[in-house]
């Protein structure tokens, strides 16, 4: 009779030890930009969401962006300023969290008007 409860309190004992989701999960991450086009020199704000947004850091084709970001609730954005052209994708991450977030955008050369700056 103990050997048929063994099994039965092992698999007990692995339901309860189940992995649960995060509680820094992300919900989103995008970029702002009114014309569709990403120039190189262009400034774009990153947008992360998220109950733990405020410890997301990004990354642009695996390198950490350089600067910080302002949190707002549930809402960190960042600068995001490419310096070359080809396709990038922006990864937010929380440290220690496997759930990335990503966007993917293509950027051309840009213009800078100094009042605006458009991507060609």
């Amino acid at each position: 009779m103990r050997i048929f409860m063994l099994p039965i309190a092992i698999g007990a004992t692995m339901i309860a030890f189940a992995p649960t989701a995060s509680a820094y999960e992300l919900d989103s991450v995008t970029i702002s930009n009114a014309t569709g086009n990403y120039g190189t020199g262009c400034t774009y704000t990153v947008t992360v969401t998220g109950m733990y947004a405020y410890y997301a850091r990004i990354w642009d084709n695996g390198v950490a962006v350089p600067t910080e970001g302002t949190v707002n609730g549930s809402v960190m954005t960042q600068p995001w300023k490419p310096t070359t052209t080809g396709t990038h994708t922006l990864m937010a991450r929380v440290n220690g969290d496997p759930t990335d977030k990503t966007v993917t955008v293509t950027v051309g050369n840009g213009l800078n008007l100094g009042s605006a700056c458009i991507g060609l």
